[in-house]
C-alpha cells in the first residue's frame, strides 16, 4: 500500500468515525432530553392528582359563607372535608419560591381552633389546633403571567379579579363554583426543554354539604 493510499484510507476512516461520533452524541442528547421530559411529566401528574383531590373536597363552613378565603393565581386557602370526620379543616396550597431554581408546591392542612365550631369555625392556629405541612412536589414554574389557578362561577364564566389585582376580592369568593388548574413543571436544566403543562378543571361538589360530628347515641 502506498503512502497516498494510506492517507486516503485514514481520511475516509476519520470521516466515518466523525459521523459515528456525531450520531452517538446526538442520540445521547436526545435520550437525555426525553428523560427530562418524562421526569417533568411524572412530577406534573403527581402534583395535579394531589391538588385536584384537595380542591374537590372544598366546602362551606356554614351556609352563605365562601369556601375560599384566599383565591389568588398561585395561592389558595379554603375549608375542606379533608382528613376529617368532624368539622372541615382549612387547606392552603401555594408555591414556595424561596429557592427560585427549585420552587416547591406546598400543602398545609389546619384543624379548627378548639371550641370555635360551636358558632363558626376559625383557623388562627390557636393552642390545641394542628397544622400539617407537606411538600407535594417541585419545579412548578407558574407565576402571575402563567396562573396556576383560575376561578369560575356556576354559569361557567371566569371570575375576573379587580383591576390591578391577581386575587379575587372578598365579595367574589362566594361565587367560586369550579377551579381550573393549569400546572406547569420544568426541572432546572441548561437544555432548551419547554415546561410540561397539565390542565384540569375541578368542580366543587361539596359546596352545599358540611361535615358535622355524628350525634351521640342515646339509649
Amino acid at each position: 500500500m502506498t503512502v497516498l493510499e494510506v492517507i486516503i484510507a485514514t481520511a475516509i476512516l476519520s470521516i466515518v468515525v466523525a459521523f459515528v461520533m456525531t450520531g452517538f452524541s446526538s442520540f445521547q442528547s436526545s435520550a437525555a432530553t426525553d428523560d427530562l421530559k418524562l421526569q417533568n411529566l411524572d412530577e406534573a401528574r403527581l402534583l395535579m392528582d394531589t391538588v385536584s383531590k384537595d380542591i374537590r373536597t372544598a366546602t362551606y363552613v356554614q351556609s352563605g359563607s365562601p369556601a375560599f378565603s384566599t383565591a389568588d393565581v398561585t395561592h389558595i386557602i379554603f375549608t375542606a372535608n379533608l382528613l376529617t370526620t368532624t368539622y372541615p379543616n382549612q387547606v392552603e396550597i401555594y408555591i414556595d419560591t424561596t429557592d427560585p431554581n427549585t420552587p416547591y408546591l406546598v400543602e398545609k392542612v389546619r384543624t379548627p381552633d378548639p371550641g370555635s365550631c360551636a358558632t363558626t369555625c376559625t383557623y388562627t392556629g390557636a393552642t390545641g389546633s394542628v397544622t400539617t405541612t407537606r411538600f407535594v412536589g417541585k419545579y412548578v414554574t407558574n407565576n402571575a403571567s402563567n396562573p396556576l389557578f383560575t376561578f369560575y362561577d356556576s354559569n361557567g364564566a371566569q371570575i375576573i379579579p379587580p383591576t390591578g389585582q391577581t386575587a379575587l376580592s372578598s365579595t367574589q369568593l362566594i361565587q367560586i363554583n369550579s377551579v381550573k388548574i393549569n400546572l406547569s413543571v420544568r426541572k432546572g436544566t441548561s437544555r432548551a426543554i419547554p415546561a410540561t403543562t397539565l390542565i384540569n378543571t375541578v368542580t366543587l361538589p361539596n359546596l352545599y354539604y358540611v361535615v358535622q360530628p355524628s350525634p351521640t347515641p342515646t339509649s
